[in-house]
C-alpha cells in the first residue's frame, strides 16, 4: 500500500514554473551506438499554483508536469559478427562460420581437393554448404554467390539440384536488425487539490488527477532466462500507451482534543494498451537467438486493459493517557475487463544443432564435426521449438479487498516506547469453472485451478520498541519485527483463466525434418516447428488457420481446431498437446517476516553514526511450476532402448537419434526392453498417454485407439505401466505451468550511515551496506520455472543481490557572502551537491541456450561444470573456459552421456560493478523580495564510466557486456519560485 501526501493551498499565493532540458550536443555517446551523434533530447517542464479561494477557508493547489522524450535506444546485435569468421576455400569463394567450423576446415584442407565421387568429399562439401549457406542465410537472407546466391534455406535443398524452398515474406535477415532505434516518451500529469475548512473540527479536500501517457521502444528483459537487455532489435521493443485518471475526496474530523477520524474515498481508472513496436517488422513472428539476437513481436503484447478502483477507508486515532491507539479499514473493489494475446504472434527458439541431425556424420578424420550455431541454425531454418498461443483472449472479473488493523503506541517510559499492532487482509478473488468435463477431471488431478483460490487467514502481528538507554537524546536503539502480506497479480487470474490449456490454449511444436505438403493428411502428420517456419504446410485444411508467408497460425481464428479441444472431437492426433499458465489449487498468498535492530549514537554537535541489521524472509512467493514435465530419466530410457534395438535400421534411428523427443518406432530391444514414439505417451509426462493417440486411454494408462495395431496398443501399455506413469483420467494437455506459491527468500543485511547534519553551510551522509538476497524463485514469469521441475528448490544467490553498496553525498550551500558588491553578488547562493555511489555486481544465469532437459525450451537450461582435460561430450559440445565456473571449465548438459539436467547452480555469474558519479550545481538569483530564480546544471556520470547494464547469459560467451547504463549527461534546468 502507497500514501500519497499532495500540497495544499495557503492564505498566500505560490508558484514555481520549471524546465529541464538534455540535449545530444552536450551528451556523451553510449558505448554500444552504431551512430556518432544519435538522437537525445529530453524536455521536463511544469509549474505549480496555489493560494485562497476564500481567505482563511478554501484553498486550491494546481499542478501540471510533462516529460518529452525524443531519445535513442541501443542494441549490440551483431557486435560480435554473430560469432562467426571468414573462411576462405580456394577455387570455390570465402564464406562465414564459426572458428571452431573455421579449425576443422583447415585440419582436413587435403579432403576438398579429392575427387568428387570420394566419399570423403562429399561430407566436406555437404558440410561446407550446410555451414555457409546457412550463415549467409541467416545474416543476409540469401546463400553466397559460390551456391547460387539463392533466397532458401539450405536444410530443404534438394541434394543434386539444389533447388531450396524460397523464404517466407516474413523471415528477416539479421545484418537488418544492427543498429540503434528510436525511444520516445510523451506523458503528462495534471492534479487539482481543493481544502476547504468548514471550522476547526471538520476540514474536506478534494483532488483530481489525469495523467495520458505514451512510450515507444520498451526493452524487455527475462529476468534470469536467456533474454537479455542490449540484444532486442526495433522490432522487439514494445510500446505502451495509459490513460489514468483519478478522483479523491477525504473528510477529516477532530471530535475532540484526543480523538480523530480520517475517512477517505478514491475512485481511479486506468486505460492501458500495451502493444509491440512500430517498426514495419514489429507484428512479425517472434524470433530467439539467445546471445545473439531477439527480433520480431514481443510476445507478451499485446495487452489491453481497462482497471477501475473504488475505495473506501476511515481511520480513527484515540490518544489516551501514554497511549496512542489507531485502528481503522480499507475496502477496495476493482472491476478488471482485459485482453492479453500473450504468444499469439508466436515465437521460435533457436540452439545449437548436431550434424547428426541432418545425416552427417559426427566425426570425421579423428576429430569432432563442430555443431551449427544458433545463428546457422536459423539460416537453416531449423528451430528447437516454436510457441503459439491460440483462442480467445478476453476476459471480464472483479476483485473485492478488505483490510482491518488495530495499532497502540504505548509510551512505557520518558525513553521507552512500544509500538505493536497487527492487520487482517482478505481478498475475494475470482475463481473460474473448468471449459467441460474432461479439463475438470484433468485439473483436479493435476492440482490446478483457472483464477485465484482465496486465502483468508492472512493475520499480521507487527512490535517495534524505541529506547533512549541516556535518557539525554544521544542514543536510541530501535527494534522491530513485523508480518506483511502481498496482493497477488490480478494478472495471475486473468491469465489462468484465458491461458487454461484450452479456450486460448498454448501450443509448443519441436523442430523437426523439412517436409512438402503434398496433401491436407501428409500435411497433419508433418506439423512441426521447421516445417511451420519455412512455410512449408500450405496444404493444411483451412480449420488450422496456417499462414505461411507470417510463419504461424491465424492465433484469432473462430473455432480453430486448436481451441476448445476440438481437436479430440476431430480425432486429430497431436504430437505436442497444448499447456498453459494456470494456478496451483493450493495457492496462498505471500508474505514477508521483516525483523531489524538498530542504534544511533550522537558522536558530537551534528555527526550521528547508525548502524543496523535488516532481515527479510519471503515466504509462499509466486513462481512458475510445470506440474506435467517429461519424466526425462523415461525419455531417455525409451531412446536407449530404441537405438539399441538391433531390429531398427541405421536410417530409422538417424531420424531420433540426436534427441528422445524424436523416437518414432515401436518395438523390443533384447537390452532395453520396450520402446514406443515419444509423442504417444505424452513425452513421458507423468499424466500417461496422449489422448488423441489413445482417445479411448480413460484411465490416461492404457491405449485402444483403432488406428494403431494391438501389439502397439500393448506396448504403450507396458511402457506407461513400467514408468508409473498415468492419473486415472485423460488429460489433454501437455506441460502446465500454474503459478504456485512455494517459493522463498531471505535478505540479510548491515548497514552502517554516518550523517552530519546541516550546519556551517554544509551536510554530508556517508552509507555503507552489506547485504546477501538469497531464493528458490525469481519471478511469475513463465519462461523462469526451474531448471529441474522434478526438484524445483533452487536455492541460490538471488539475482536481486548486490553485496557491497557504499554511497557518499554532501550538500554545500554558500550563502549570503560577505564580501565587497561584486564578490558578494558572484560568490552568493550557490549550491554544490556531489553524490557517488558504488555497487557490486548483481548475480545472472548462465545458460546453453538449447533445450539439454527436454520442457520444450531454452530459458533455464544451464551447462555442466567439468573439470579441465574434460573431452568433448557425445552430443558434440566441447568444454569452454569460463571464470564463473569452481573448476574453470563449463560444457553443455548431453542426455547420451546421462548428464541431464546441467549442474552448474542458478545465477552463477556476476556483473561488474557500477560506479556513479554525480554532481549538482545551481544558484539562485533573487530579482525581488517573493520572486527567485535557480540556475541548475546537473551532471550524471561526471567521469563517463562505462557502466554495464548487461551481459550476455550464453555459457560460451558468458559475462561480454551487451548494454550499458547512460554516459555522462548534462541537465540544464530553470526553475522560477514565487
Amino acid at each position: 500500500m502507497v500514501n500519497i501526501v499532495t500540497r495544499s493551498g495557503t492564505d498566500v499565493l505560490h508558484g514555481k514554473a520549471f524546465g529541464y532540458l538534455r540535449n545530444r550536443k552536450i551528451q556523451a555517446v553510449n558505448p554500444f551506438s552504431t551512430e556518432k551523434d544519435p538522437a537525445y533530447t529530453r524536455v521536463q517542464s511544469g509549474f505549480t499554483l496555489s493560494g485562497p479561494l476564500k481567505k482563511d477557508k478554501t484553498f486550491y493547489f494546481l499542478s501540471f508536469e510533462n516529460t518529452r522524450r525524443h531519445e535513442t535506444g541501443f542494441s549490440s546485435i551483431g557486435a560480435n559478427n554473430f560469432g562467426l569468421t571468414p573462411l576462405a576455400v580456394p577455387g570455390v569463394g570465402t564464406f562465414q562460420v564459426t572458428p571452431a567450423q573455421a579449425e576443422f576446415f583447415a585440419a582436413n584442407a587435403g579432403a576438398l581437393a579429392l575427387p568428387p565421387t570420394d566419399p570423403r568429399y562429399q561430407f566436406l562439401a555437404s558440410y561446407l554448404f550446410a555451414t555457409g549457406a546457412s550463415a549467409a542465410v541467416a545474416t543476409t537472407g540469401a546463400q553466397p554467390a559460390a551456391f547460387g546466391g539463392r533466397r532458401g534455406f539450405a536444410s530443404s535443398c534438394t541434394p543434386l539440384t539444389l533447388v531450396c524452398a524460397p523464404l517466407p515474406a516474413s523471415f528477416v535477415p539479421l545484418n537488418s536488425v544492427r543498429g540503434n532505434f528510436p525511444v520516445f516518451e510523451g506523458t503528462s500529469i495534471y492534479s487539482l487539490r481543493l481544502d476547504h475548512h468548514f471550522n476547526s473540527s471538520h476540514q474536506v479536500m478534494l483532488r483530481g488527477s489525469a495523467s495520458p501517457s505514451t512510450v515507444t521502444g520498451i526493452q524487455v528483459n527475462a529476468q534470469g532466462a536467456a533474454q537479455n537487455f542490449g540484444q532486442n532489435a526495433f522490432s522487439r521493443t514494445s510500446q505502451q500507451t495509459f490513460r489514468d485518471s483519478g478522483v479523491t475526496a477525504q473528510h477529516a474530523w477532530t471530535i475532540s482534543a484526543n480523538k480523530v477520524n480520517e475517512l477517505r474515498f478514491q475512485y481511479a481508472r486506468r486505460g492501458l494498451l500495451y502493444t509491440y513496436s512500430p517498426d514495419p517488422a514489429g507484428g512479425d513472428v517472434a524470433v530467439n537467438i539467445p546471445g545473439f539476437a531477439f527480433i520480431g513481436r514481443e510476445p507478451y503484447s499485446f495487452v489491453r486493459r481497462t482497471e477501475q478502483r473504488y475505495q473506501f477507508t476511515d481511520n480513527f486515532l484515540w490518544a489516551r493517557g501514554s497511549h496512542i491507539v489507531k485502528f481503522g479499514a480499507d475496502v477496495n473493489h476493482l472491476p478488471l475487463t482485459a485482453d492479453f494475446t500473450v504468444n499469439f504472434g508466436g515465437v521460435y527458439n533457436f540452439g545449437e544443432i548436431s550434424p547428426g541431425a541432418f545425416g552427417l556424420p559426427t566425426t570425421f578424420g579423428g576429430l569432432t564435426v563442430p555443431n551449427f550455431s544458433p545463428v546457422q541454425a536459423y539460416g537453416l531454418g531449423v528451430p528447437q521449438v516454436f510457441i503459439q498461443g491460440i483462442g480467445n483472449p478476453h476476459q471480464s472479473f472483479s476483485n473485492t479487498a478488505l483490510g482491518l488493523f488495530a495499532q497502540d503506541s504505548w509510551r512505557l517510559r520518558p525513553n521507552l516506547t512500544l509500538n505493536y499492532g497487527a492487520r487482517y487482509d482478505v481478498e475475494f478473488t475470482p475463481v473460474f469453472s473448468a471449459v467441460n468435463e474432461v479439463s475438470r477431471k484433468a485439473q483436479d488431478v493435476l492440482g490446478i485451478v483457472k483464477g485465484l483460490p482465496r486465502d483468508t487467514d492472512n493475520i499480521a502481528p507487527r512490535i517495534g520498541l524505541a529506547w533512549d538507554p541516556g535518557n539525554n537524546g544521544k542514543t536510541v536503539i530501535r527494534s522491530s519485527y513485523g508480518m506483511f502480506y502481498g496482493h497477488p497479480l490480478l494478472a495471475l487470474a486473468f491469465d489462468s483463466a484465458v491461458a487454461d490449456g484450452s479456450g486460448a490454449p498454448q501450443f509448443a511444436w519441436t523442430g523437426g525434418a523439412p517436409a512438402p505438403c503434398t496433401s491436407p493428411a501428409a500435411g497433419i502428420a508433418n506439423i512441426n516447428a521447421t516445417n511451420i517456419f519455412q512455410g512449408l504446410l500450405g496444404c493444411l485444411p483451412p480449420g488450422f488457420g496456417y499462414l505461411p508467408n507470417e510463419q504461424r497460425f491465424n492465433a484469432l481464428l473462430p473455432n480453430s481446431i486448436f481451441i476448445n479441444q476440438n481437436y479430440l472431437g476431430a480425432g486429430l492426433p497431436l504430437s505436442i498437446l497444448p499447456f498453459g499458465f494456470p494456478t496451483g489449487k493450493n495457492f496462498e498468498f505471500s508474505y514477508s517476516e521483516q525483523a531489524n535492530l538498530g542504534i544511533e549514537r550522537e558522536l558530537g554537535h551534528d555527526i550521528a553514526l547508525n548502524a543496523s541489521y535488516n532481515f527479510n524472509a519471503g515466504h509462499h512467493l509466486n513462481r512458475p511450476l510445470d506440474v506435467n514435465p517429461p519424466v526425462y530419466g523415461a525419455l531417455i530410457s525409451n531412446w536407449q532402448a530404441a537405438m539399441s534395438d538391433p531390429a531398427l535400421t541405421a536410417t530409422q534411428k538417424a531420424a531420433f537419434a540426436t534427441s528422445p523427443l524424436l523416437v518414432n518406432q515401436f518395438g523390443v530391444s533384447p537390452t532395453g526392453g520396450a520402446y514406443v514414439p515419444a509423442a504417444v505417451t505424452n513425452f513421458f509426462r507423468r499424466s500417461g498417454a496422449n489422448p488423441t493417440y489413445c482417445g479411448a486411454a480413460t484411465n490416461g494408462v492404457t491405449c485402444a485407439n483403432p488406428l494403431l495395431p494391438q501389439a502397439a496398443q500393448t506396448l504403450i501399455s507396458a511402457v506407461e505401466t513400467r514408468y508409473g506413469l498415468g492419473l486415472g483420467v485423460p488429460v489433454p494437455w501437455g506441460g502446465m505451468t500454474p503459478n504456485v506459491s512455494d517459493g522463498n527468500s531471505v535478505y540479510h543485511g548491515l548497514t552502517a550511515n554516518l550523517r552530519k547534519r546541516f550546519s556551517r553551510s554544509w551536510e554530508m551522509l556517508a552509507s555503507y551496506t552489506w547485504s546477501h538476497a538469497i531464493d528458490d524463485s525469481t519471478d511469475l514469469e513463465t519462461p523462469l520455472a526451474p531448471q529441474d521441475n522434478f526438484h524445483p528448490n533452487e536455492r541460490s544467490n538471488s539475482i536481486f543481490d548486490q553485496r557491497h553498496r557504499f554511497v557518499w553525498s554532501a550538500i554545500y550551500q554558500s550563502g549570503q557572502v560577505n564580501a565587497g558588491n561584486t564578490a558578494r553578488q558572484l560568490l552568493s547562493n550557490w549550491t554544490i551537491a556531489p553524490i557517488i555511489e558504488f555497487g557490486s555486481g548483481r548475480p545472472f544465469a548462465i545458460l546453453t541456450g538449447a533445450d539439454t532437459n527436454f520442457d520444450f525450451g531454452s530459458n533455464t537450461d544451464r551447462p555442466n561444470v567439468v573439470p579441465a582435460g574434460t573431452p568433448t561430450n557425445s552430443c558434440g559440445d566441447k568444454p569452454v573456459a569460463s571464470k564463473y565456473s569452481p573448476t574453470g571449465f563449463l560444457q553443455a548438459a548431453c542426455f547420451i552421456d546421462n548428464t541431464v539436467p546441467g549442474n552448474l547452480r542458478r545465477n552463477a555469474g556476476t556483473r561488474p560493478a557500477t560506479i556513479f558519479t554525480d554532481l549538482r550545481v545551481s544558484r539562485r538569483i533573487r530579482l525581488t523580495e517573493r520572486v527567485a530564480l535557480d540556475g541548475i546544471l546537473d551532471i550524471f556520470n561526471f567521469v563517463n564510466r562505462f557502466n554495464v547494464a548487461d551481459v550476455n547469459p550464453l555459457y560460451t560467451q558468458a559475462g561480454t557486456p551487451t548494454a550499458a547504463f547512460d554516459p555522462r549527461q548534462l541537465q540544464v534546468a530553470l526553475k522560477l519560485n514565487w
